[in-house]
């Protein structure tokens, strides 16, 4: 008996068209032979997760492993600045693209005001969201971070770049309900 829809576990293709378990075809609700899967609740959910998971391994394939402890010792180090609130040594030892898009003064005041607005904070915990870009002679890699500050919550993301052997910050992006408006 062939089954209409199929949960997510049922990935089989056979001759251009998925099986279930039983190994017979899976119907459209007309009764024609599907030829692409449609995944439940939980099989989104697991799909999703998978393709997070797989497309971080390629991406940190991508990066050597010198490349890659060079950038996660510049989020160290931005953010063991930013705990100890030396703001304007952040923004000059910062790469261009940081450093084009604000001002010192800029970067210096939003620092202020989230540091202001969300008190003080535990150590970033890594999220499951990397970004990366390469092109020759250039990487960037934009891993979320997560806190949990005295005052609430912050899903942040930090932009490092890798040229010419060194890993700078390139951007920071923050997002919180309890940091005001700018």
């Amino acid at each position: 008996m062939a089954q209409i829809g199929a949960p997510a576990y049922l990935l089989c293709m056979y001759d251009g068209f998925f099986l279930d378990a039983a190994g017979q075809p899976i119907l459209t609700e007309d009764g024609r032979v599907s030829y692409r899967v449609t995944f439940d609740a939980k099989g989104k959910q697991a799909a999703r997760r998978a393709l997070c998971i797989g497309l971080a391994l390629l991406a940190s394939g991508c990066m050597g492993k010198a490349d890659a402890k060079k950038a996660d010792d510049a989020t160290a180090r931005f953010y063991q600045e930013v705990a100890g609130k030396q703001y304007q040594a952040i923004y000059d030892q910062a790469a261009p693209e940081l450093r084009i898009a604000s001002s010192p003064d800029a970067f210096i005041g939003m620092m202020q005001r989230i540091d202001g607005a969300m008190g003080a904070c535990q150590p970033p915990v890594k999220r499951l969201y990397l970004r990366t870009n390469a092109s020759p002679g250039v990487f960037f890699r934009e891993q979320g971070y997560k806190r949990t500050c005295a005052n609430g919550a912050l899903q942040e993301s930090v932009t490092i770049v890798l040229r010419n052997g060194e890993a700078k910050l390139a951007g920071y992006n923050v997002q919180s309900p309890a940091l005001p408006p700018s």
